[in-house]
């Protein structure tokens, strides 16, 4: 075999690779593989080591910024120029107080995208097994007060679908796992007959169009209330049409 043979001869066992070690191109590792794995060799997760705030923030006059300035107050104080000592006694606080602020912003944030993620994968593997809206209207004028006056909730039904497939389009849930989670698990905990294609089921049935890109605008709406979150968000697939009962009641055109 040639060197510019070896790339072929590599590409062509890829695939071989791939079905011995059970894991996907696009999804990585299967859920059933994952779950075996995990029994086999156990949790590889690094547990998160929450540190004081006061340690935080005196590690911020540990580092060699900080070294440089804490030299120059020493030196003043030796001089006996207790003014200056004092100026740059300010700038090492100053500069500690920002970088303590800055990274708890940064944690925050991180913690934030932390908790979405474990979220998605709560729902993708089944642990969690049902998404719902809270759907919790509110009138407009409720809405601009300051913050912490203002009430709570907005529409849910309308962008739940659109929003919930995001997580499709992004790779994060293939799409039967959402369905489930969104309509046929919530009917089978409530007892109720819908939720499924099956015959003798009810014929409430919604058709999907998944692809289609499109804009938000509360005006389009049907709630009489047009407060969402989603107020201009770019989204791919909605409904196009909703039937109750196998009677057609709404169609987008």
């Amino acid at each position: 075999m040639s060197v510019t043979d070896r790339p072929l001869a590599q590409s062509a066992a890829l695939p071989k690779l791939i079905d011995a070690a059970n894991v996907g191109t696009r999804h990585g590792l299967t859920g059933d593989e994952a779950r075996r794995r995990l029994a086999r060799l156990g949790s590889i997760a690094i547990a998160d080591v929450a540190q004081h705030p006061v340690r935080r923030a005196l590690g911020k006059l540990w580092a060699p910024v900080p070294w440089m300035l804490e030299a120059a107050i020493l030196l003043q104080l030796f001089l006996g120029d207790y003014v200056e000592a004092g100026v740059v006694a300010v700038l090492l606080i100053a500069n500690a107080a920002i970088g303590f602020f800055q990274e708890g912003r940064a944690q925050a944030t991180l913690d934030a995208l932390k908790s979405r993620l474990a979220l998605v994968a709560a729902v993708a593997s089944g642990l969690i097994d049902v998404v719902m809206s809270d759907h919790n209207p509110q009138d407009v004028e409720v809405k601009r007060l300051p913050f912490a006056e203002a009430a709570s909730g907005a529409i849910g039904l309308e962008t739940m679908l659109p929003a919930a497939l995001r997580l499709i389009h992004n790779g994060e849930m293939d799409f039967r796992t959402l369905i489930r989670a969104m309509s046929t698990r919530p009917a089978e905990l409530l007892g109720l007959p819908g939720g499924s294609l099956r015959a003798g089921s009810p014929a409430d049935v919604i058709v999907i169009d998944a692809d289609t890109p499109w804009v938000l605008d509360p005006a389009d709406l049907k709630s009489q209330c047009k407060n969402t979150p989603f107020d201009e968000a770019r989204f791919s697939g909605r409904v196009a049409r909703t039937i109750v009962g196998g009677r057609t009641v709404y169609e987008h055109v």
